[in-house]
């Protein structure tokens, strides 16, 4: 079991990824914006976080950096939509 942080701005998205994650006993939680996304990744102790790399405030390139600027060492996979 890991516990998971989603930041990504798509609702819908985001509730599959925590639905998903959930039915495999992993704890997720999900969070729209960037400024918060990087707020609960300082604060909270985290095995992965999922990032949008597209976010509002806070692009999840941003949050990756300040993150690991700041010595945090969860795994980080991005999500993006772009072309």
């Amino acid at each position: 079991m890991s516990r998971i942080l989603i930041v990504e701005d798509d609702v819908q998205l985001a509730d599959a990824l925590v639905d998903g994650l959930s039915e495999f006993n992993h704890v997720a939680e999900a969070v729209a914006s960037g400024s918060e996304g990087i707020e609960r990744l300082l604060s909270i102790s985290y095995d992965i976080a999922i990032l949008d790399w597209g976010l509002p405030e806070l692009s999840g390139a941003d949050i990756c950096r300040n993150y690991r600027q700041k010595g945090g060492q969860a795994l980080i996979i991005f999500l993006t939509g772009k072309k």
